[in-house]
C-alpha cells in the first residue's frame, strides 16, 4: 500500500512539473515578442514615412544650393540638374502623402498641406522654368518640412519607447501571475497529499482490520458485520461485497458437486456399456470367420468414439484432469486417433495411409483427453474440407529449441495422384512456398496442458496440401520394443506406391528386411528368396488377377514351407472364402503399433513355446457376471482352469481354501472393493509365509490416480476393461514366466 501511495505522490509531481515547463515556455514567448518590438507591417510603414520625409528634406537642401549658385554666378546654372531634382521632388512628395494618410497619429493635416506646397512650387517651375521664384518658394517650404520630419522622428521614437514600457508592462504582470498561479497549485497539491497520506492511514486500518476477519468470516458473520454500526461505510461495501462473492461461490460449489456426481455416473454407465458390447461381440463373433471378425472390428471401432466420450467424463470429475503431473500415453492415443480418422475416411471415399515413426516417445506430460480431441478435430476438419481423395498421414519428431524437450511433427499431405513414395512427397520444395497459420488458439488454450508451441501451418505446392501440426512435449518414455522383426524378411505385393511404400518403412523400422512386388508374377519369381518364420503381405490393390484365387494358388505353393500369408484390406465387402488362405487379416489402415504385434505374434506363433503352467488353476473376482463370463471364456480358451468369486468377500474366502497362483481382481465391486480384498489377501499370505501370488487387477477407469491405487494397494499388474484376449495372454505369460524362474 505504501508504494502505492508514494508511486501516486509521484506521478502528482510529475504532473507539477509538466505544467511548469509548458508555462515557462508560454512566458519565454511572451517575452520574445516583448523584446521583438511592433508588428511588422506598422513599423514598415513608419520607417518609410520617416525615410520618406528624411529624402525630401535632403533633395530641397541640395536643390537650394544649386538654386543659390545659379543666382550669384559662380558656375553655369544647370537646368537639367535642377529638373531631376525637382521630379524626384515631386515623387518623394507624393509617396510620403501616400503612406502619411495611414499614420495619421503621426503628421497633422497642416503638416501634410506643407508637402502640397512643395508640390504645387515644383509644378510652378516646371509650368514657367523661373529660377528665382523657385528659389524664393524653395527657401521659404525647406524650414518648415524640415521642422516638420523633425517633429516626425520626435513622436515615433516616443511611440516606440510607449509601446516599450507597456509590453514591459504586461511581461511583469505574466510573470506575477505565474508565480502566483504556482504558489496556489503547490499549495493544493502539498493539501492533496496530506490528505492522500491521511486517507492512506484510515484505509491501512481498515483493511488491516478486515484482513484479520477474513480468515474466521462466514456466511453468518459477514451478516453481522453489515449490521454493526461500528463498521465503517468502506468495510459495509467491502462485507457487502465478500458476502455476495461467498453466496455465489456456495451455490457454485453446490452445482460443481452436482456435475461432478452426474459426470461420474454417466461416464461410468457409457463405460459400462461399451465393456458390455466389446464382450458380447467378442462372444459372438466366430474368431475362424475373418469376415464376422473384420463386420465386428467395424462395431467395436463405433464404439471407441464413445469410450473416448466416456474419458472425457471421468476425467473432468478428477481433480487429476486439471494435474501439471499428468501423463499422455501417446501410442494408445494415436491408435485410437488413426481408427476414427479410417472411419472418418471411409465415410467419405476417401484413401487414408497411416505411418507412425517407432521413435516417437510412448508418453510425456501433458492433458491426455484435450491433446486427443484437440487432434481429432483439426485432423478430421482437414479431411472433410479437402477435395482430394488421397491423405497421408505422417507422424514423425525432431528435436526442439530446449535440450529437455522434443518437437512432434504431425504431417497431413492430401493430393488426388498416386504419389511414388513418402520420401518423395517430403522433400517437395515445402521450405520456399508461403504458409498459412490456421491455429485454434483459443481452441489450444482451454485444453492443452504442459504442451507449448502448439502450431498448425498450411502449405501448397500445385495440387498437393500439406498441413502440418506441431508442438513441443517432455517425454518421458520411449519405446523399447525395437527390431522385433530383425532376421526376417516380407514381401509386400501392391500396386499402389504410397500404400507399399508405407508399409515397407513400418517394417523396416523393426529391423525387416522388404522385397517389393508390383504384380503377381513378381511375387512368384520373389518368393525364393523368402526363408520359414518369413511372411507375405498381400494387398487388394494387385492388378489383373482374382484375389480369392491368388490366395489359394499362393497357399498351396507355400504348404510345404512355413511361411505366413497376410492380408491388408481396404473395405470388409470380399467374399469370405478368401480368408481361408491366409493367416491373418489387416483392416487398411491398422494402427501401427497392431499391425507390428500381430505380424510378430503369427510369425513367432510356431516358436513360442506352450506355457507350462496351464494348468494352474486362476481365479476371476468379477461382481458383473457377463464380465466374469467373458475373462472366463478368453482363459478357457487360453487352456486356463477357472474359478469365479462375486466380490471381494468371497475372493478372500476363496485363496485361503485354493492354491491360486493367479488373481484377476476387478476394482470396483459392492460388499469390499477390489482394493481392500488385494490388500488384505497381501497382508494375509504374509503373515502365513506364503509365495507371493500374482493379481492382475481390471477395471474401466483408465486415470493414473486410478492405476496408482490399483499398485499401492499390492497388485503387480492392472489391465482396462474391455477384456482383450492378446493383452491377457501377454502378462499371463510374462507372470507366468517369471513365477517359474522363481521355483
Amino acid at each position: 500500500m505504501n508504494v502505492k501511495y508514494n508511486n501516486n505522490a509521484l506521478k502528482i509531481k510529475i504532473a507539477f512539473a509538466i505544467v511548469l515547463i509548458l508555462t515557462l515556455g508560454q512566458v519565454v514567448y511572451s517575452l520574445k515578442n516583448t523584446v521583438s518590438g511592433q508588428k511588422p507591417a506598422v513599423t514598415a510603414n513608419q520607417d518609410a514615412l520617416i525615410n520618406t520625409s528624411n529624402n525630401i528634406v535632403d533633395q530641397l537642401e541640395i536643390l537650394n544650393a544649386t538654386l543659390s549658385l545659379c543666382e550669384v554666378g559662380r558656375s553655369p546654372c544647370n537646368k537639367a540638374q535642377i529638373s531631376v531634382l525637382t521630379q524626384q521632388i515631386a515623387k518623394d512628395v507624393q509617396s510620403f502623402i501616400s503612406i502619411a494618410s495611414t499614420e495619421k497619429k503621426l503628421i497633422s493635416l497642416a503638416g501634410l498641406l506643407k508637402f502640397d506646397y512643395v508640390n504645387l512650387y515644383v509644378k510652378k517651375y516646371n509650368d514657367h522654368k523661373d529660377i528665382n521664384t523657385l528659389k524664393l518658394d524653395i527657401e521659404g517650404s525647406l524650414a518648415e518640412v524640415s521642422d516638420i520630419s523633425a517633429n516626425l522622428n520626435q513622436k515615433l521614437a516616443a511611440d516606440i519607447k510607449q509601446n516599450s514600457q507597456s509590453q514591459m508592462a504586461i511581461f511583469f504582470a505574466i510573470n506575477t501571475a505565474t508565480f502566483g498561479f504556482f504558489v496556489f497549485g503547490w499549495y493544493l497539491i502539498r493539501k492533496q497529499i496530506r490528505y492522500t497520506v491521511k486517507e492512506k492511514s484510515r484505509l491501512s486500518q481498515s483493511f488491516h482490520h478486515i484482513l484479520g476477519d477474513v480468515k474466521t468470516l462466514n456466511h453468518s458473520s459477514l451478516k453481522h458485520r453489515l449490521s454493526d454500526i461500528d463498521s465503517s461505510s468502506d468495510e459495509k461495501k467491502i462485507y457487502s461485497m465478500l458476502l455476495f462473492s461467498f453466496e455465489k461461490l456456495e451455490q457454485q460449489m453446490s452445482k460443481t458437486d452436482l456435475y461432478q456426481r452426474l459426470y461420474n455416473l454417466l461416464g461410468y454407465e457409457i463405460r459400462g456399456i461399451t465393456n458390455t458390447i466389446h464382450g458380447g461381440i467378442d462372444l459372438l463373433v466366430n474368431k475362424e470367420n475373418v469376415q464376422e471378425v473384420l463386420q465386428a472390428k467395424e462395431i467395436t471401432t463405433a464404439t471407441r468414439t464413445l469410450e473416448n466420450l466416456a474419458e472425457n467424463f471421468n476425467l473432468l470429475s478428477t481433480v487429476e484432469s486439471s494435474s501439471s503431473t499428468k501423463l499422455v500415453d501417446f501410442y494408445n492415443l494415436i491408435s485410437e486417433l488413426v481408427v476414427l480418422l479410417s472411419t472418418k475416411s471411409k465415410q467419405q471415399n476417401k484413401l487414408i495411409e497411416c505411418y507412425v515413426a517407432n521413435t516417437i516417445p510412448l508418453s510425456f506430460y501433458g492433458h491426455h483427453t484435450g491433446l486427443f480431441w484437440l487432434l481429432l478435430m483439426q485432423i478430421s476438419e482437414t479431411i472433410s474440407s479437402s477435395n482430394c481423395r488421397n491423405v497421408l498421414f505422417s507422424l514423425s519428431c525432431s528435436s526442439a529449441t530446449r535440450v529437455e524437450k522434443l518437437q512432434i511433427n504431425i504431417d497431413l499431405y492430401l493430393y488426388d495422384q498416386d504419389i511414388p513414395s513418402m520420401e518423395h512427397i517430403e522433400n517437395l520444395a515445402w521450405g520456399v512456398v508461403p504458409k498459412k497459420d490456421i491455429t485454434n488458439k483459443a481452441l489450444v488454450k482451454t485444453l492443452l496442458n504442459q504442451i507449448k508451441k502448439y502450431h498448425v501451418i498450411q502449405k501448397n505446392i500445385d495440387d498437393i496440401s500439406r498441413v502440418r501440426i506441431s508442438f513441443d512435449v517432455t517425454p518421458v518414455d520411449y519405446q523399447t520394443e525395437n527390431n522385433q522383426l530383425y532376421g526376417r524378411t516380407l514381401l509386400i505385393c501392391g500396386a499402389s506406391y504410397m500404400q507399399v511404400d508405407v508399409i515397407e518403412q513400418m517394417l523396416t523400422d523393426q529391423g525387416a528386411k522388404v522385397i517389393i512386388a508390383r504384380t503377381g508374377n513378381e511375387l512368384f519369381q520373389s518368393i525364393k528368396e523368402l526363408s520359414p518364420q518369413d511372411g507375405i503381405i498381400l494387398t487388394n490393390t494387385i492388378q489383373g488377377v482374382n484375389l480369392q484365387s491368388f490366395c489359394k494358388i499362393l497357399k498351396a505353393r507355400l504348404n510345404k514351407k512355413v511361411i505366413k500369408i497376410f492380408l491388408s484390406l481396404s473395405s470388409s465387402n470380399i467374399d469370405e472364402k478368401l480368408y481361408e488362405h491366409v493367416d491373418h487379416v489387416f483392416y487398411h489402415p491398422c494402427p501401427p503399433s497392431d499391425f507390428i504385434a500381430h505380424i510378430v505374434e503369427h510369425i513367432n506363433k510356431d516358436e513360442d513355446a506352450a506355457v507350462d503352467e496351464k494348468s494352474e488353476k486362476i481365479l476371476i473376482v468379477e461382481d458383473d457376471r457377463l464380465q466374469q463370463f467373458i475373462l472366463k471364456k478368453i482363459l478357457t480358451d487360453l487352456g486356463f482352469d477357472c474359478d469365479t468369486a462375486n466380490d471381494g468377500k468371497e475372493a478372500i474366502e476363496s485363496v485361503k481354501v485354493g492354491d491360486y497362483k493367479t488373481v484377476f481382481m476387478d476394482c470396483i465391486m459392492p460388499n469390499l472393493d477390489g482394493l481392500e480384498a488385494t490388500s488384505r489377501i497381501r497382508q494375509s499370505d504374509n503373515e502365513n509365509n506364503l509365495p507371493d501370488r500374482v493379481i492382475i487387477g481390471a477395471t474401466a477407469l483408465t486415470s493414473n490416480d486410478e492405476h496408482q491405487k490399483c499398485i499401492s494397494a499390492g497388485m503387480d499388474y492392472v489391465i482396462h476393461k474391455p477384456y482383450k484376449k492378446d493383452e491377457i495372454f501377454n502378462v499371463l505369460r510374462k507372470y507366468l514366466a517369471i513365477n517359474k524362474a522363481n521355483k
